[in-house]
């Protein structure tokens, strides 16, 4: 009779936090971070509000790339801010705050790869301290992972001689597969092809359904289009919550972003008029 053999899945392994039904409060926060205007401080966030339940997944875009990056280092508690309050998993202090940050996973695109390392070596290097004795099973899943999200076709390229956009996508798959409880990845300043989309939004998808919360901030209209279940303005330190729903059937690449000015205007005039 011939014994079964049953390899592990060593990327399916999760480590959880407490239970919790919002993974991320900010409520009335400015920012330390500011400018000069006629003798007076202004700070570049002055009202940001965004409430993201779990296994959500929100889009956060705006016009200003100070005020959208200062939103999500604030967000992922790496930087300090001056008013308002954070809360993380439902946890309100910093000593649980910097705990519950180890379950977060922040990047950007100024995030250093190893330039001298193909993509698959990149990440079993990232795993290996974790499965230091299943490096080939690692390797088999890490491949079978790049394959899934149609990535195969770079796995034995070097990271050097990949675009800016890709790595970025390399380094939204290191987030989905570290298992993070809550991933926020601030996406501006790139502008990705329509397959590089559609690989982010599968990728996304297979996050949200394992009840990972992510935060995603870009200006890339097919990306605003396709992901979110809420999108999230920040416009002149303000944030603005919408929940308009764009028909990919009717809307083109390069108006989505006036769809969603002319949403914010309709936002802002029903509030002042309130």
């Amino acid at each position: 009779m011939t014994k079964k053999i049953i390899t592990p899945n060593l990327l399916k392994e999760n480590i959880s936090i407490d239970d919790y039904a919002i993974a991320i409060s900010m409520v009335d926060i400015h920012s330390q971070e500011g400018y000069i205007e006629n003798d007076e401080f202004i700070p570049y966030l002055k009202g940001v509000n965004i409430v993201v339940p779990k296994g959500k997944v929100y889009t956060v875009t705006g016009d200003s790339e100070i005020e959208l990056k200062l939103t999500l280092q604030i967000m992922a508690n790496l930087k300090p801010y001056s008013q308002g309050r954070l809360v993380l998993a439902e946890k309100g202090s910093m000593k649980i705050k910097k705990l519950i940050s180890n379950h977060l996973f922040y990047f950007d695109k100024t995030n250093i790869l190893f330039n001298n390392m193909t993509v698959l070596e990149y990440l079993v290097f990232m795993f290996s301290v974790k499965y230091p004795n299943d490096l080939i099973q690692l390797q088999k899943e890490l491949l079978d992972e790049l394959i899934v999200y149609d990535l195969g076709h770079i796995s034995l390229t070097n990271i050097s001689a990949l675009t800016a956009e890709e790595k970025t996508i390399v380094h939204l798959l290191v987030a989905k597969l570290t298992r993070s409880n809550i991933i926020v990845a601030d996406l501006n300043g790139l502008n990705f092809a329509d397959e590089e989309t559609v690989v982010i939004k599968h990728i996304v998808e297979k996050t949200k359904s394992e009840g990972i919360t992510l935060v995603i901030s870009t200006k890339d209209p097919l990306i605003l289009t396709m992901i979110g279940d809420k999108k999230i303005i920040i416009n002149n330190g303000i944030s603005y919550e919408s929940d308009i729903t764009i028909d990919e059937a009717i809307l083109s690449k390069k108006n989505t972003m006036s769809v969603l000015w002319n949403a914010l205007r309709r936002i802002i005039h029903e509030k002042e008029n309130y």
